[in-house]
């Protein structure tokens, strides 16, 4: 026991979220088209809503118990946006 560690980390805060991830976009999307970077507010603000939805309308069951909406999941969707190419996304559409 008494070698025995307790983290508490608290997810942060709902604006500092949407700071983080657009951040990863604007780095992300830096060669990108004027008309695509001026989406990517509205990408993380839609990003988050989802992510939250998901959270409240998808809560833990008995058969499913290990599962829960993190931030990790939110993440993974932006580590494939970070991997979107200039040649494939080319506007807004």
């Amino acid at each position: 026991m008494s070698l025995y560690n307790t983290f508490n980390i608290s997810n942060p805060s709902a604006d500092a979220t949407q700071h983080i991830y657009n951040s990863i976009l604007k780095k992300s999307l830096l060669e990108f088209p004027e008309e695509v970077q001026n989406c990517i507010e509205p990408i993380t603000m839609a990003t988050i809503k989802l992510y939250n939805d998901c959270k409240e309308r998808l809560p833990r069951t008995p058969t499913k118990f290990h599962y829960t909406f993190n931030l990790r999941d939110l993440s993974r969707i932006y580590e494939g946006l970070y991997l979107s190419t200039p040649d494939k996304i080319t506007s807004k559409t």
